[in-house]
């Protein structure tokens, strides 16, 4: 069924009557247009002169859309050239393992233990007088879930250097993403927005769960940094 309407659509606007009018275009623009009729070379140079990369409008999207497509392109280029750059470490392997197998305990003594859900819910049950228990809790969860990812890929990735644990597709990938200073892609499904480096991440993180920490000990708090939020929306919402 909606195949069908989107073909109906799609044959309005480029299948009728009107593209024999000069006037009648594809696009805004007016750079997409049935071209007059003539010779096969009058439609081959037609085709020369469209550019050379399509402008949004083309599929039907906003101008807006190009902002995001140069941003995941120019996203793609950096990371293809931060791959091929090198990796860090010393000279050898082992060398390599060791700054990782480092680097790896040192996030694991920095990064605290998941919070104490039972202590969370008790002391902050559901309480239609206060909606900002709910928001505490949902939020734990989520940074539950993200201090648990990350603790646990850890550890298995230790294993995997020393051998006693089999190099999954997505501990090799978080392996190269540790040694190039970035996010490793397994941490960020769970984990907030966030462009920082590797240590920045882990600092913004710590910072977060000491906020939280606080929260949840001393009670709500008279300021909110409001991009530590998970549910930004549900803050905001609770809030009022």
């Amino acid at each position: 069924m909606n195949d069908r309407i989107l073909i109906e659509i799609l044959l309005k606007d480029y299948y009728n009557e009107r593209i024999f009018q000069d006037d009648y275009k594809f696009s805004p623009s007016g750079i997409y247009y049935a071209p007059p009729h003539g010779e096969a070379e009058s439609y081959i140079e037609y085709a020369k002169n469209l550019p050379q990369f399509s402008d949004p409008e083309v599929f039907g999207f906003h101008d807006n859309a190009a902002i995001t497509k140069n941003l995941n392109e120019t996203g793609a280029l950096l990371d293809a050239l931060v791959l091929t750059s090198g990796e860090v470490g010393g000279d050898g392997a082992d060398d390599k393992d060791a700054v990782l197998v480092a680097l790896a305990n040192t996030i694991l003594a920095e990064v605290p233990d998941p919070f104490d859900m039972v202590y969370a819910r008790k002391h902050y049950d559901t309480d239609y007088m206060q909606s900002m228990n709910s928001v505490l809790t949902q939020e734990l969860e989520k940074y539950n879930i993200l201090v648990s990812l990350i603790k646990s890929s850890l550890k298995e990735l230790k294993k995997a250097i020393a051998g006693e644990a089999l190099l999954s597709p997505a501990l090799e990938a978080a392996l190269i993403s540790m040694q190039l200073n970035a996010i490793p892609a397994i941490w960020k499904t769970k984990s907030f927005n966030s462009l920082k480096p590797l240590g920045s991440y882990i600092k913004d993180l710590n910072a977060r769960l000491a906020f939280f920490n606080d929260w949840l000990y001393n009670g709500i708090p008279r300021v909110f940094w409001i991009n530590m939020f998970f549910f930004a929306h549900g803050f905001l919402t609770g809030a009022k």
